[in-house]
């Protein structure tokens, strides 16, 4: 997980298993996409959403994201 997106979870103290629930997907799902192991545009996009952050200011380098 990158730091941006790890200090705006410390910040506002929001959980892996909030944004999910916030998101309406599995703490799995979450987790698996914000380590980079499965690529959805679509999921990361409602994470920032969650967060109330910018897509871009999360993830600065869309390369090769599905938008699934």
């Amino acid at each position: 997980m990158n730091r941006k997106i790890k200090s705006v979870m410390a910040y506002q103290g929001i959980t892996v298993a909030e944004i999910a629930r916030r998101v309406g997907v599995s703490r799995t799902w979450v987790s698996l996409v914000l380590h980079r192991k499965k690529p959805s545009r679509r999921i990361r996009e409602a994470i920032a959403e969650a967060l109330g952050e910018k897509y871009e200011s999360l993830w600065d380098n869309h390369k090769g994201i599905s938008h699934s």
